[in-house]
């Protein structure tokens, strides 16, 4: 913490499953003076580490110029829509103009995740929104989120960040289609019950070495399914099933927007192309204000696919006070021709060079879509 050089603001945090919320945040309020906004996870990344055991903690401190308001709705899991309507108008109630996103964090084992961010966008229609969803270690029985001292499971918590500078935001996966294209063709309320009509659960577990019997079968962390983004495209929503109906062979999918008629694919995660992938979107990234185009592509392909390029120079940048372009400290901004007024961010404002594939290649910002919640 005393390596933030200021008061600390807030902490956002993540957890192993197996800790206790309120513990932790008692702990973390005597160490710094702030509040926590977090949940538990699979795993925790911090610079240059990541760890999935059992009793690990990351922690982000919150401080400078950046400020922090953290929430909690408890209804996520039963009432989805609802409670992106509920957190929407409670963000707004906080807003400042110089909001710069919303984190959020939802239960990973119940609720519709995408009926959530489509009620939560109708209130923030403008206003980035980024997160993952908590998770306990792959024992699909419950995750927990935290918000000053309060913990609730099937909940969601969120974190509103402000102050100067931009944010970038990006999505990336590493997964790969394989065997034929499907089609859902029973699907309710976040369960989908056939595939090509058959029982969901045998559609997935043939792809499954043996006789599995459940979603704790060897391989099945790295088995989703994907729904394609435009008919016969290469980009695909990435859903995973956390929960099976052993009456019925059907399987719940929290990521919701799986409906009848969708067409899909069985995907395989590959830690290669995870990797891959994610070095492709910290390198667009990086690139932000190199160039006045955008990529009408809504979600991070590949590495080698659309609107990959050569790995760039990297330099220190920050973004000026313009908000609209990354360049060393000093030089002038594009956008305005004038040396800016430098100031701290989080991150800069994401741009893409032009590619073969994409149909829209326009430097107008507002013609291209911000990536779709949930997505991934």
């Amino acid at each position: 913490m005393t390596e933030l050089g200021s008061p600390v603001r807030h902490v956002i945090a993540f957890s192993a499953a197996r800790h206790d919320g309120v513990t932790l945040a008692r702990v973390i309020r005597a160490a710094c003076g702030a509040d926590t906004t977090g949940c538990s996870a699979g795993g925790v990344i911090t610079q240059g580490r990541a760890d999935e055991g059992e009793h690990v903690l990351g922690v982000m401190a919150i401080g400078g110029e950046l400020r922090a308001t953290g929430f909690l709705t408890p209804t996520y899991g039963e009432r989805s829509a609802e409670a992106g309507r509920q957190l929407a108008r409670e963000v707004q109630r906080e807003r400042t103009p110089d909001a710069l996103a919303l984190v959020v964090l939802p239960d990973g084992l119940t609720g519709d995740c995408s009926a959530f961010l489509a009620g939560l966008q109708e209130g923030l229609p403008d206003l980035p929104i980024v997160g993952g969803a908590s998770a306990d270690a792959q024992r699909m029985e419950r995750t927990w989120q935290l918000h000053a001292g309060t913990v609730v499971s099937g909940g969601v918590a969120a974190v509103l960040l402000a102050g100067p500078g931009t944010v970038a935001h990006g999505v990336s996966h590493g997964c790969s289609p394989i065997g034929s294209r499907k089609q859902i063709t029973r699907a309710q309320d976040g369960w989908v019950q056939e595939i090509d009509h058959r029982p969901a659960w045998d559609e997935v577990r043939a792809y499954l070495d043996g006789d599995p019997q459940d979603l704790n079968a060897d391989g099945i962390m790295h088995l989703s399914v994907g729904r394609e983004l435009s008919l016969g495209g290469a980009d695909y929503t990435i859903r995973t099933p956390m929960l099976l109906r052993k009456d019925d062979g059907a399987l719940f999918f929290p990521g919701g927007d799986l409906t009848t008629g969708d067409t899909v694919h069985m995907v395989m995660r590959s830690p290669p192309a995870i990797t891959a992938s994610a070095a492709t979107l910290g390198d667009r990234l990086a690139r932000a204000g190199d160039s006045p185009w955008r990529c009408s592509t809504s979600t991070a392909p590949a590495a080698g696919s659309c609107c990959s390029a050569p790995r760039p120079t990297r330099t220190p940048s920050s973004p000026c006070s313009h908000g609209s372009v990354a360049r060393s400290p000093g030089s002038a901004c594009t956008a305005t021709g004038r040396s800016p007024r430098w100031q701290g961010a989080l991150a800069t404002t994401t741009t893409r060079p032009p590619c073969s594939r994409c149909t829209a290649h326009e430097p107008d910002r507002r013609a291209h879509p911000r990536p779709r919640g949930g997505e991934s």
